[in-house]
């Protein structure tokens, strides 16, 4: 054998090893017992979700599909993920709707939500899609399709899945479990640790939002809304409530308003934003519905997943909710608790 063989063929054995054991360490992140991956429980409900919510943190710890479940008769499903990418979302939900008779889809817009790529989340979103997907042949073809060679996301996605690969390996030998509340979808947030500023009063609109949306990321979710719509699904906008104290900071809200109505109306949507339901402090308060400035604990998420059946409730009632509900942040911030 010539020693450009051997070069070629040292290098090629060099690689496949590599690879497989690249594998081997992160293939418990794509196994059932990880806590990004509820493959079982969606192939358990095959044929019977109606209701499904697709989001990310915000969503992900705050929709309780038991709770809607109850008070609608009905079988929902939390399809949202750590800083899910909005490609991802789109392809859990196609997903879904293939194997599930969904009559409606609920999709979170909270204020962030259309940055979420990989860039913006250092390969954190796609990781946790991959590990949603049902096989390794879906998440090549994910991968081949969806992240970026060129621009090297996938460095910072594999990183993250040896990450949570090495994790795993590690409580397996030691022998340790993980017990998280978890129920369709669904992951409890810890407890709250929100705690009331006296001298909140001087900080208001100390601080903004980014609305500036990358294009082809609001592309990205219409023509998720769109699908969805062809379907004869009917398509919720909700933006899920975050702390008052994080409002009360924020001098931009109502241009993150004006964008959520702008982009409800063009798709022919529904919006609902429960940052400006009137007398909010009877349902959330910052002391104890919150496990950070803007995300639901396990008691906010109660309250946000009661408000949300009642609400569809009235919608397919054919009720008007719009009273319920403030028209605008500058509204919502002159009956905040931090301006008494």
């Amino acid at each position: 054998m010539s020693t450009t063989y051997k070069v070629v063929f040292s290098s090629l054995f060099f690689i496949i090893v590599c690879s497989l054991s690249i594998f081997s360490i992160i293939l418990p992140a794509f196994q059932y017992d990880s806590i990004y991956n509820d493959i079982a429980t969606r192939k358990e409900l095959s044929g019977k979700i109606e209701f499904c919510a697709v989001g990310a943190s915000h969503m992900l710890g705050g929709f309780i599909p038991d709770i809607l479940d109850k008070k609608l008769n009905a079988c929902s499903y939390n399809l949202s993920s750590y800083t899910a990418s909005l490609i991802g979302r789109s392809t859990l939900l196609k997903k879904v709707e293939e194997k599930n008779p969904i009559k409606t889809v609920i999709i979170d817009i909270s204020h962030d939500t259309f940055f979420r790529d990989a860039k913006h989340d250092n390969g954190t979103g796609e990781a946790m899609i991959l590990c949603k997907l049902d096989s390794n042949v879906e998440r090549l073809k994910y991968i081949m399709k969806n992240i970026s060679f060129i621009q090297r996301d996938y460095e910072n996605i594999l990183s993250i899945l040896i990450h949570y690969g090495l994790k795993s390996w590690s409580k397996k030998i030691k022998g340790q479990t993980e017990v998280i509340k978890k129920s369709k979808g669904y992951i409890s947030n810890p407890v709250s640790n929100v705690v009331l500023k006296k001298n909140l009063k001087t900080l208001l609109n100390c601080e903004k939002i980014n609305t500036n949306y990358p294009e082809q990321n609001i592309l990205i979710v219409s023509e998720m809304i769109h699908n969805s719509q062809l379907k004869g699904e009917l398509i919720i906008l909700v933006v899920v409530p975050v702390s008052e104290s994080w409002l009360w900071k924020n001098s931009n809200m109502d241009d993150f308003r004006k964008f959520c109505l702008d982009f409800a109306s063009k798709n022919n949507c529904l919006l609902i934003d429960f940052n400006l339901l009137k007398n909010r402090q009877l349902f959330f308060n910052d002391e104890n519905s919150f496990c950070n400035e803007t995300h639901l604990g396990n008691n906010g998420a109660e309250c946000f997943t009661s408000l949300l059946a009642k609400y569809i409730y009235k919608i397919n009632s054919g009720e008007d909710i719009k009273n319920d509900f403030y028209q605008s942040y500058i509204e919502a911030k002159h009956n905040s608790i931090y301006k008494q």
